[in-house]
């Protein structure tokens, strides 16, 4: 039985990274096949790059990586597993090798997971939670800044009815997915919300719930790690902003502030591979809008791509030379 339910993962994993190839391929073709995007004008646009503004730009991207890890060994630490600082680096620098270059971040987070229970046998459960609190936290960072910028630059970033849209459901998409969520942790307001408890996964959904209602009376750890998740997602504007001034482009940092979020939250929807297709076709909305063409988006896309691609092939090389520690495997075996 145990062996079936693992051929249909396996099978469902192969028809989900099918799927998300095809809207990844069909999103690029809806874009490219129109003649909007010339190859030779991006190459140019490479070609003149300035040099000093992209060296800014994946300096940031290093930064900003570098506190993503902080943040999840903080979360690691407060549900008691006790992983070392730099192997935490180390594990969490695979997951974001496996994040960008395997079908849909789930790939990044299963990596951490078997790493962190070979360190702590028999608590998958935690290192999953930290997981999960890690997203949750990276997630309300986003819409920390997105509050901030969003609102100051309304009026660049919803210059037509099609950006005005797409900023609207972006925005309904984050409150939608995290209101839910913080509904199911223990409270008062749950006497009230009983049809909730007809929903599919109650269980699941209720030990969530409870979980992250750990983590989130621990306030100290909890609002360090959300400080970390907004100062993030605020390196991350200026690194597109970098990029947008390494390619010489004509976009001031308030309309590039106020776009960040929304592509952001846009390519974190798992459909497409990496966000490809999706990063590009509402680059191309907001690029549009502010008097800028199809190919001045996908090469900002590609750039900004490359950088995420760079770091994470950083990843890619401690995969390849780490090791559990000695003792930790001798631990294990002995369980």
């Amino acid at each position: 039985m145990a062996g079936a339910e693992g051929e249909g993962g396996r099978w469902r994993g192969w028809l989900s990274g099918i799927a998300k190839a095809g809207v990844s391929a069909g999103l690029l073709w809806w874009l490219f096949g129109r003649g909007d995007v010339d190859f030779a004008d991006i190459v140019r646009q490479w070609s003149g790059m300035g040099a000093a503004w992209i060296v800014l730009a994946g300096g940031i991207m290093a930064l900003a990586t570098v506190l993503g890890l902080v943040r999840w060994w903080l979360l690691l630490r407060a549900r008691g597993l006790e992983v070392p600082f730099w192997e935490a680096c180390a594990i969490g620098m695979i997951g974001n090798f496996f994040i960008v270059f395997s079908i849909g971040v789930v790939g990044g987070d299963l990596a951490r997971v078997v790493y962190v229970v070979r360190h702590q046998p028999g608590r998958k459960a935690e290192a999953i939670l930290s997981i999960v609190a890690d997203r949750v936290l990276g997630v309300l960072g986003l819409c920390v800044v997105a509050l901030l910028v969003i609102p100051m630059n309304w009026a660049l970033i919803t210059a037509n009815r099609e950006t005005r849209a797409l900023v609207w459901t972006i925005l309904a998409l984050l409150g939608g997915g995290l209101v839910p969520l913080f509904l199911e942790m223990p409270g008062p307001w749950r006497r009230w919300l009983t049809v909730m408890d007809r929903l599919p996964f109650r269980e699941r959904r209720e030990r969530l719930g409870r979980a992250l209602g750990a983590y989130f009376r621990d306030w100290r750890t909890t609002g360090l790690a959300l400080a970390m998740s907004a100062a993030i997602h605020a390196l991350f504007v200026v690194m597109w902003y970098c990029v947008v001034r390494a390619l010489r482009l004509n976009a001031g940092f308030g309309f590039v502030a106020g776009m960040v979020p929304i592509v952001n939250t846009a390519t974190s929807i798992p459909v497409t591979v990496s966000g490809f297709g999706v990063r590009e076709a509402v680059l191309g909305l907001f690029f549009r809008s502010a008097g800028l063409g199809n190919g001045e988006a996908v090469a900002t896309s590609l750039t900004v791509w490359g950088l995420m691609a760079a770091m994470a092939l950083v990843g890619g090389l401690v995969y390849i030379v780490y090791r559990i520690p000695a003792r930790e495997m001798r631990d294990s075996g002995t369980e």
